[in-house]
């Protein structure tokens, strides 16, 4: 954490074949209409590879969200989510890198094509368009979309945060079609914390043993993929494992229904783009890639 000067070590980082893989820096915050036109030009450039879905949105377009669907929709569908909160923009633009790799495979990693054969994979990269275009993390109705999700809802003190009911926010009312319609079998959300709580998976509170073990290896393959990449004062970046609070939250209501799921925490603003790229998508595909494998294990 040294502002101002990290990014000036990649060049050096990278002749030493040490530092990011995938990772674009992104000075500021991208609107969101040239968001979508990104992504539109990724649809456009990959002509039957990608399908773009209306998700959301009833009077303004601007408002419209939309998902980009990767893979075979007949294989088992992964959903990634970034931006329930319109503050974490950085979620939004890993999730594009995110997407560019998967179709392009920069580095000719063989488990990209692998996990493509097995997994359909769904990403929203802006699930609250109006907070996201306002900057605010609540949506136009001041509802945080996480604590609308029906889990310990009756207990939640902030009744403006949590809605009127569950599921009162297209948003979180898309979650639910998409992942009971279209039987989604993992889902994985981006959120931006600050450096207190530091980079970490964490998995739903009710996460089934097996799970949990999954996930526990998604971060060992992760931290050991990241050794010796980037720094955080005098320490190596690591991620931990942790576990949701009894609260409200998508993943809660998730694993509650025997889903797996968790949220990718990433830390910063735009200076720390480069490093949470890279974290994020390493974090995204190794959480796409032991998924599938555990499919192959008949998912348990």
């Amino acid at each position: 954490i040294d502002p101002g000067s990290k990014n000036k070590l990649v060049l050096v980082a990278r002749m030493l074949g040490t530092g990011p893989q995938y990772a674009r820096f992104v000075p500021a915050k991208p609107e969101y209409a040239d968001l979508v036109e990104w992504f539109d030009e990724l649809a456009r450039e990959n002509p039957g590879r990608v399908k773009r879905n209306f998700e959301i949105g009833a009077i303004k377009r601007e408002d419209y969200a939309y998902s980009y669907t990767i893979g075979d929709p007949a294989k088992p569908l992964v959903l990634l989510v970034g931006c329930a909160r319109g503050t974490d923009w950085l979620g939004a633009t890993a999730l594009l890198r995110l997407a560019e790799v998967l179709l392009g495979n920069p580095t000719n990693d063989p488990k990209i094509p692998w996990l493509l054969e097995r997994v359909c994979v769904k990403i929203i990269p802006v699930l609250n368009v109006v907070g996201y275009r306002q900057g605010k993390a609540t949506t136009a109705s001041g509802c945080l979309l996480d604590r609308n999700f029906p889990y310990h809802w009756d207990e939640y003190p902030g009744k403006a945060e949590r809605g009127p009911k569950p599921f009162s926010e297209q948003a979180a009312a898309a979650i639910k079609r998409i992942v009971e319609e279209e039987k989604a079998v993992a889902f994985l959300q981006l959120e931006v914390v600050g450096y207190k709580g530091g980079y970490r998976f964490t998995c739903g509170r009710d996460a089934t043993d097996g799970h949990r073990t999954l996930l526990a290896a998604v971060r060992t393959v992760v931290n050991a993929r990241l050794r010796h990449r980037f720094v955080l004062g005098d320490k190596p970046l690591r991620l931990r494992l942790t576990r949701e609070k009894a609260r409200p939250a998508a993943i809660n209501w998730l694993a509650s229904k025997g889903i797996l799921a968790a949220s990718l925490k990433i830390c910063g603003d735009w200076e720390d783009s480069l490093v949470n790229n890279d974290v994020a998508i390493e974090g995204c595909l190794h959480f796409l890639y032991l998924t599938a494998l555990s499919l192959g294990h008949g998912g348990k």
